[in-house]
């Protein structure tokens, strides 16, 4: 059995650039699983997404969805978060900032993180999510991964998705 039980790896311009993932990232990640070690995906995407991914990849990990609010695991799954607050935000922005963003294809089948794309430069589109949310909500956070602007409850994260895993 090897030292390493697990790899947790992020998704999106990790193990994937331009939404593919390359013949050489595929082998590498077959070769841990076939080595005993499995590979959890964790993400900002949505649980359909990561698990579709391990399906097809041949993942035997957990998966770690919407930024640690949402871990699947052995057909579990496990909601992290308070999901009338995500949606509180989510309604707020989508009410206030149409100009500056809208919402993310995935988000009807997101929990507790909801994500949008940016119809500006996404550093501005974030700055103002940030500042409306912020300021009305002082629990939760926005960030901008570089692919979607997410916004969630401050005390949810992919390292408190990883230790439900």
């Amino acid at each position: 059995m090897p030292l390493i039980k697990a790899v947790a790896l992020d998704v999106d311009k990790t193990i994937t650039e331009a939404g593919t993932i390359s013949p050489p990232v595929l082998k590498a990640l077959r070769k841990l699983e076939k080595g005993g070690i499995a590979v959890i995906l964790s993400s900002g995407n949505a649980l359909p997404v990561l698990t579709g991914l391990k399906k097809y990849v041949g993942l035997s990990g957990a998966v770690i969805a919407e930024n640690g609010g949402i871990v699947y695991y052995k057909g579990r799954i496990v909601k992290i978060g308070n999901r009338e607050k995500a949606l509180a935000a989510k309604r707020l922005v989508v009410e206030k900032l149409a100009d500056y963003v809208e919402e993310s294809w995935q988000n009807p089948y997101r929990y507790s993180d909801f994500a949008f794309k940016a119809k500006v430069d996404i550093e501005t589109a974030a700055r103002k999510v940030r500042e409306l949310v912020c300021s009305r909500m002082k629990e939760m956070r926005v960030y901008s991964s570089g692919v979607a602007i997410h916004v969630g409850e401050k005390s949810v994260n992919k390292g408190v998705g990883l230790k439900k895993a």
